[in-house]
């Protein structure tokens, strides 16, 4: 199979065995072969075979496969969204920080619940902003551009 690695955990078992789970293209995959640990980045393209062990997928074989780009198996999505998960970290990081920029400010506990929220919400907004196509970006600068007069 072919994919791109999304997530790398290190995870250690109460009996000292390590293993890692990675995240390829959705799907979670554990990696028992200590000859991967330190090898695969996020964000990397893979080529891996696995094997199921119940309901854990165990990777058995995997190599780095620099010719497989997602847009070329129906991946029309430039943008790299963020998952569920990911969305979830960020809404509660939101909300800690409006909590940390209004816990001084005198106020009724409605007020300062409201004033918190609705600051939270407009940081979420603010970064999850869908970035859009540059449009009528000059290629040149204009001529003058540079030629200032007066005093600085």
């Amino acid at each position: 199979m072919n994919g791109i690695v999304e997530r790398i955990y290190q995870n250690e078992l109460p009996d000292g065995r390590e293993y890692l789970t990675m995240q390829i293209s959705g799907t979670k995959y554990s990696v028992w072969d200590k000859k991967y640990f330190g090898v695969f980045n996020e964000g990397m393209p893979v080529k891996f075979s696995f094997k199921r062990s119940g309901k854990y997928l165990n990777i058995s074989e995997i190599e780095e496969n620099p010719d497989y780009k997602p847009e070329n198996h129906g991946n029309n999505n430039s943008f790299n969204y963020p998952s569920p998960r990911d969305l979830q970290i960020l809404k509660t990081s939101c909300l800690k920080c409006a909590t940390y920029l209004v816990k001084d400010v005198p106020m009724e506990v409605d007020q300062k619940l409201n004033l918190t929220l609705g600051l939270a919400e407009k940081l979420e907004k603010y970064l999850t902003i869908v970035p859009e196509e540059p449009q009528n970006v000059p290629t040149e600068a204009p001529p003058d551009e540079g030629k200032f007069e007066g005093e600085f």
